[in-house]
């Protein structure tokens, strides 16, 4: 064998050993990519699941009051200083024998603020500017529940009050985004809720929050280093691509709507890449969020089926197909 033809021989075995090692990378690269691509969607799937049971308990509260005969009498004899002794008192107790705090308020048929539960400064202030979902509310005259703008960004759940056929006034739970919160910081995520700028003059409680972007932070504890993240990258590419890979972290983007459709802002997860494996088992009994999912929220979901029919959930239930990442994001409200 001449030189030449060890020299070509060895080009080749070179060019194979080559070409293995590109293809090896590539297909290492897109199961790594797959694997973002399903923790993308145990998020989305948990965060609904979260956000579903919030909205579930928020609604079921509010019918409850909305039949109290002590708060439909003070309502109808206009007796706002009864109506927040009854709104208070049931709070306490609620905190009490639930550790949790829960706040309400109720608000009259030509939406001023009536009475709510934590204090009575504000009785006589009118809604309105604040509140243009309920134009729609006093319309349809159903019980509904959403993700809305108010003084602040939160989850609201507003039952008519009626008597003897007679609209008297709206009764409201407000829940913040805390317990969600919380319940991905347990598995090593934060979860930060992001309220879009141009809604600065409504949410008037928010008003000193910290600022990403053209967004407003609405949690109340954060981890720096991933705001330090967020702050780093663009919103528009995030919200474009549904996840952005920030040195060693991955950010996920979830969209966020009001009842009504529009864009109100967005729910972003911020997670260390070292996490990664802890949520990415092609094992479906050992994914923890397919299984939280499985055994936590069957109920929720067949509840949510039942409210649909009945126009009293307004969550929406299709999903988005992002044929450039070949995956499925929700939208949730």
């Amino acid at each position: 064998m001449n030189y030449f033809n060890k020299k070509t021989i060895s080009f080749i075995f070179l060019s194979i050993i080559v070409i293995f090692l590109i293809f090896l990378w590539r297909l290492q690269n897109d199961v790594k990519w797959q694997t973002i691509f399903d923790v993308s969607d145990q998020l989305n799937i948990a965060l609904k699941g979260q956000i579903d049971k919030q909205k579930s308990d928020a609604l079921s509260f509010a019918i409850v009051l909305s039949k109290n005969r002590d708060i439909i009498e003070a309502l109808d004899k206009n007796d706002e200083d009864i109506a927040f002794d009854i709104l208070n008192d049931i709070m306490k107790d609620v905190q009490e024998h639930t550790n949790k705090l829960v706040r309400t308020q109720i608000i009259t048929a030509n939406f001023y603020l009536f009475a709510r539960s934590w204090d009575n400064i504000y009785a006589g202030m009118p809604l309105s500017d604040y509140r243009q979902d309920l134009l729609n509310l006093k319309m349809t005259k159903k019980p509904r529940v959403s993700i809305e703008v108010a003084r602040k960004l939160s989850i609201i759940a507003t039952v008519p009050i009626y008597k003897d056929g007679k609209l008297l006034g709206f009764v409201e739970v407000l829940d913040t985004f805390e317990a969600t919160t919380s319940f991905f910081q347990n598995f090593g995520i934060d979860m930060y809720i992001l309220m879009d700028y141009e809604f600065y003059d409504i949410a008037v409680l928010m008003q000193n929050n910290p600022t990403v972007g053209n967004y407003i932070i609405s949690n109340r504890s954060y981890n720096s280093l991933s705001l330090d993240a967020l702050n780093k990258i663009d919103l528009k590419v995030l919200k474009d691509q549904h996840i952005f890979i920030e040195k060693d972290r991955y950010i996920f983007y979830v969209q966020m709507k009001n009842s009504i459709g529009r864009d109100v802002g967005m729910f972003t997860f911020v997670m260390p890449k070292k996490n990664l494996n802890n949520f990415s088992t092609k094992e479906e009994e050992n994914s923890f969020l397919i299984n939280f999912y499985r055994k936590n929220f069957y109920d929720v979901m067949k509840k949510e089926e039942y409210s649909n029919k009945q126009d009293m959930n307004s969550y929406n239930k299709p999903l988005i197909y992002d044929q450039n990442k070949k995956r499925v994001s929700g939208i949730i409200k």
